[in-house]
């Protein structure tokens, strides 16, 4: 089985942009992600680490 392609923080909201999910604060190294649906807030907190080893890696 291939090895999963590491994403970092930026390249996790570039995709959830196109999820509508828009910046709405950021504290320090981790950014705040709000989208709407249905009525509900939806809300994420994604690091911006520059270590290459606290990169996000996909679960699935």
């Amino acid at each position: 089985m291939p090895k999963l392609k590491r994403l970092s923080g930026n390249d996790i909201i570039k995709i959830l942009h196109l999820f509508s999910f828009v910046e709405v604060s950021q504290k320090g190294s981790h950014v705040k992600l709000r989208r709407v649906v249905d009525g509900e807030n939806q809300t994420l907190t994604i690091p911006l680490h520059k270590d290459p080893n606290h990169e996000l890696i996909p679960i699935w």
